[in-house]
């Protein structure tokens, strides 16, 4: 037992499956020859789904391992530069130490490498936001018209719905509240939209949406949240309304940039404010059975889209093109794990049933169910 102790190391491994409360089949990814292993604990078996992967302390004992500390999670958006840095850098000391292993100096330099999920998992946080049109956009208009006219519009047109106002809208007494569908001619937008936006069949696939409108006695206002929907929704309102409108006010927040600021301030709040975020909006009144079916109906539409739609990821090919490709199929195996990932995560957390093994079936990757 002591000997299996003194032998820990540091090292990246991978969960394959959640075998019961405290058991995991997992690999060691910088031993991925010598097969699959049971872990034992159940803090990590409580936290995780498969395909997570975690930096940490490992002991091997005769029959099971265990985890020194309950590890660092490695993020699927940044394990590739991780693993790249850590064996390059592995590399440039081996040449100075020749017997050196990779886990000796992974152990040797643990809390570097902490260090380094840490900041890369910042840093792309802060990249991918700063690229992110993320706008809150909003325009006043003036009625300098006929009220009666417009109010005909909005409640005959189809790009718009009557709602109920939101509690942090604006109340007036004599105000109506719209939603802005794209639908009508306000579809048209979704031609420059990426494919798993648009919506070709509403009575299937639902409608989506441009942003709201409230329409008070003196004015109009309009807001949307991407500088995209703000352009075309200026445009629209000058075809709907023309003269009975004049442009009074506007103003375009980038809250992405916002966002980008406080990771840059102070990541660990970000991070805290995330979870809360994420805790808060599990907790909202949606009956699960009606949340379960919405979200089921919405993965089978994405993932039917997704099967024959060019994916960045795997170089503008398609899943099914990649599928067939010897040389893509792994890139394809990671792409799929990490998707996989998330529907475990949901649920695990909401109980939501999601399952995606028939894409599995249609890419040939019986392996990952």
């Amino acid at each position: 037992m002591m000997e299996c102790r003194s032998n820990c190391r540091a090292t990246v491994i991978e969960i394959q499956k959640i075998l019961d409360h405290q058991r995991m089949e997992c690999i060691d990814l910088l031993e991925p020859e010598k097969g699959s292993f049971i872990l034992i604990d159940r803090t990590t078996a409580a936290r995780s789904v498969r395909f997570t992967r975690l930096l940490s302390w490992l002991a091997h004992y005769p029959y099971f391992s265990r985890l020194a500390n309950n590890g660092v999670e490695v993020p699927d958006f940044v394990f590739a530069e991780f693993m790249e840095t850590l064996r390059d850098s592995f590399r440039k000391e081996r040449r100075k130490h020749k017997e050196l292993a990779i886990k000796d100096y992974l152990s040797e330099n643990f809390g570097v490498f902490c260090d380094l999920i840490y900041d890369l998992s910042r840093e792309k946080n802060i990249a991918a936001l700063k690229a992110m049109d993320l706008h809150q956009c909003k325009a006043i208009y003036k009625i300098t018209g006929s009220y009666a006219d417009i109010k005909k519009i909005l409640d005959t047109k189809p790009d718009f719905e009557k709602r109920k106002r939101y509690p942090e809208e604006e109340n007036v007494s004599g105000a109506h509240y719209y939603s802005w569908l794209r639908r009508g001619q306000s579809k048209a937008l979704e031609k420059d939209m990426p494919l798993h936006f648009q919506h070709k069949d509403e009575s299937k696939e639902g409608v989506g949406t441009m942003g709201n409108v409230s329409l008070f006695p003196d004015r109009l206002v309009i807001e949307v949240f991407t500088k995209q929907k703000y352009a075309f929704a200026k445009t629209m309102v000058g075809k709907f309304f023309g003269e009975n409108l004049k442009l009074q006010n506007e103003a375009v927040v980038d809250l992405a940039k916002q966002q980008a600021a406080k990771i840059e301030d102070n990541y660990e709040d970000y991070v805290q404010e995330r979870i809360l975020e994420k805790e808060e909006s599990g907790s909202k009144d949606i009956p699960i059975e009606i949340e379960r079916e919405l979200l089921q109906k919405t993965h089978k539409r994405h993932y039917t889209i997704f099967l024959d739609e060019k994916i960045p990821a795997l170089d503008d090919m398609t899943p099914r093109a990649a599928a067939a490709d010897p040389q893509m199929r792994p890139r394809l195996i990671e792409l799929m794990k990490q998707h996989l990932k998330g529907i475990e995560r949901q649920n695990k957390d909401r109980e939501l049933g999601l399952n995606i093994d028939w894409v599995l079936d249609e890419l040939s990757l019986s392996e990952l169910k």
